[in-house]
């Protein structure tokens, strides 16, 4: 009896997969996002993605699908249906975010987890503040309690930042627990004060800062 196993196979014929998408070949999928088609073999897309999986089983039909996605870049959809080919990204740092969307989106739940682990590994007091707000329109409570916990103990760094000085509203929602007393009343008083009198002095009208809040 011959038994013969090919290690290389399953990637060489996804590789192959890949480069017919890229053709057009065999596709029976397309996603639309904005003004551009993303071709693709559904079946493999939906051993990645749960959403687009159940999406396709709601379908009743064998032939071309297309489906349209809102509210993501299109490049990063290329990319993450380039990874269910391959199974490896490539991204710029200035791009995590919105891969991070897509991901979210499609529910590819390991690029996902990646992306929160690049963005909490970059954490700086000149980023934290922009970076909470993302996690915040992203509705991901773990991802913003880790920019809390991260802000928690860099307060005193964050409020010399251009980012906090920049901030567009005055009503400041300091997020900290009693019993972790690393900023005084008096602390947060005078940072407060500060960046009042810094954004009023470049014009800002006192009624239209406080208007709504920006939790720090």
């Amino acid at each position: 009896m011959l038994v013969y196993s090919d290690d290389q196979g399953p990637m060489s014929t996804l590789k192959c997969m890949n480069e017919l998408r890229k053709h057009r070949q065999n596709i029976d999928l397309i996603l639309s996002v904005g003004n551009q088609e993303i071709p693709a073999h559904r079946a493999v897309l939906s051993c990645t993605s749960p959403y687009i999986a159940e999406w396709c089983r709601r379908q009743h039909s064998d032939g071309l699908l297309m489906h349209s996605l809102e509210g993501v870049d299109a490049s990063a959809v290329e990319l993450l249906v380039n990874y269910s080919y391959v199974s490896k990204l490539e991204v710029p740092h200035n791009q995590v975010k919105e891969i991070y969307k897509a991901s979210r989106y499609l529910e590819v739940s390991r690029v996902r987890s990646a992306c929160k682990e690049h963005i909490v590994s970059y954490l700086s007091a000149k980023n934290c503040l922009g970076m909470r707000l993302f996690a915040e329109e992203q509705k991901d409570k773990d991802l913003m309690a880790t920019i809390d916990s991260f802000i928690l103990k860099n307060i005193e760094d964050i409020t010399l930042s251009n980012e906090f000085h920049q901030l567009p509203r005055l009503q400041i929602e300091v997020i900290a627990m009693k019993e972790l007393a690393f900023v005084s009343d008096r602390v947060i008083f005078e940072m407060a004060l500060d960046w009042t009198r810094r954004t009023v002095r470049h014009g800002s009208d006192i009624d239209t800062l406080m208007q709504s809040v920006c939790a720090l």
